[in-house]
């Protein structure tokens, strides 16, 4: 079962909120929100496990902290469907701090059903495929599942993939190129993919500390 984190507004906010969703209805564009029982908001987070208790004294120190500030909204948009939330699968690897043994796979695999655990290369790791909202709740879940067992990762690894397919008919003479020039697009586009899995890509990895280490030089 998922999680929201919700925001609410003051009264003076959800009041004039509720105008609007009435103005909408009223101009027959939808009555979803008028009439659907719903309160104002806004979603802070969507994640498919929660520790209710410790997001509460979370939630408190950050409020506590948190000055009120103005929320502007460029556009208005209606879930005009019935099926409002998309379950995806999601790739990831997550690098384990230490190699399991039989028994603690054995551990691991109660838990969940989705990952597969292997050692490449002298590193232990678990290639997951799982089902959530957006990658970064499915890679959260898998954390905590992993923590379930007494274990941690050190890294998560996102192997980016490169689909090549036609979208249609397109005439490259008609934009001017070449059979040559066609030649070349093509020979870049299949070794763009090969170059992800060149040594110099790790750095993607963990992009952010890379990222840290120029800045401090």
């Amino acid at each position: 079962m998922p999680f929201v984190v919700e925001l609410y507004f003051d009264p003076a906010t959800e009041a004039s909120i509720r105008d609007a969703w009435k103005a909408i209805d009223d101009a027959g564009i939808s009555d979803s929100m008028s009439k659907g029982g719903y309160r104002p908001h806004v979603s802070l987070a969507v994640c498919d496990h929660l520790e209710t208790d410790s997001l509460a004294q979370e939630l408190s120190i950050f409020a506590a902290g948190v000055a009120p500030f103005r929320l502007s909204f460029p556009n208005i948009g209606i879930f005009s469907t019935k099926e409002v939330f998309t379950m995806k699968t999601h790739e990831f690897t997550l690098i384990l701090t230490a190699a399991p043994n039989e028994e603690k796979a054995d551990r691991l695999y109660s838990i969940f059903d989705d990952g597969t655990i292997a050692t490449v290369e002298g590193v232990p790791q678990i290639h997951f495929h799982r089902e959530a909202f957006s990658l970064e709740s499915a890679i959260v879940s898998a954390l905590l599942d992993l923590r379930k067992a007494g274990f941690d990762a050190v890294r998560v690894r996102i192997n980016p993939k490169v689909i090549l397919g036609a979208i249609g008919n397109i005439d490259l003479r008609e934009r001017g190129i070449d059979a040559a020039q066609a030649a070349e697009m093509r020979a870049r586009l299949a070794s763009f993919a090969e170059d992800w899995e060149s040594p110099e890509m790790n750095v993607y990895d963990n992009y952010d500390e890379e990222k840290a280490k120029l800045q401090t030089r």
